[in-house]
């Protein structure tokens, strides 16, 4: 399981602008680049810890790369998005997923298939037992689903950035689905 937040340049130059760098200094010590990543890793957490989330974003699969999409554009409008991505739906990762919950109690789940028996189910049965929470679910909805062109079944089933972002608005004001 990766565990990010999107990190703007207007919130946190220094950070961002030094993952580019060759070298970054802290104080007097000189980092290499191999100490780097490090480096700014903690600093960058050092930072997350502090930061109140709007909402959990849990996603698994190519939907990742909207989720991120959407988070970005959110923290842009002061919405800030605790974003989980798991590669596998087992082990689950039942106290991550509840400590994330914990923080907002607030949690979007995006998904590519059906969101009867997937991600959005899997995250609800681990949270009503640990962290009960407001829910809403971006998936394919209860329907037989066509095939074609994917980015227009992604748009027409909702899977997109730009579905993803009103839906994390919608519940960050705590409205129900």
């Amino acid at each position: 399981m990766r565990h990010f937040q999107v990190l703007s340049y207007q919130e946190e130059p220094e950070l961002v602008s030094s993952w580019a760098a060759p070298v970054v200094r802290d104080g007097e010590n000189e980092k290499s680049s191999s100490q780097k990543g490090v480096w700014i890793y903690n600093q960058y957490w050092a930072k997350m810890a502090k930061r109140n989330f709007s909402l959990t974003i849990a996603v698994c699969g190519v939907p990742t790369f909207m989720a991120i999409e959407a988070a970005s554009r959110l923290a842009a409008r002061g919405v800030f998005v605790d974003q989980l991505e798991l590669s596998t739906m087992k082990p689950i990762g039942a106290e991550a997923r509840a400590a994330s919950a914990r923080k907002n109690r607030k949690v979007l789940t995006v998904e590519e298939h059906t969101i009867h028996g997937g991600l959005g189910s899997a995250i609800a049965e681990t949270l009503a037992l640990r962290a009960p929470t407001l829910m809403r679910m971006i998936g394919i909805q209860d329907t037989f689903a066509e095939s074609g062109d994917w980015a227009g079944l992604m748009h027409k089933y909702g899977i997109s950035a730009d579905h993803i972002e009103p839906e994390a608005i919608t519940l960050s004001a705590g409205e129900p689905a």
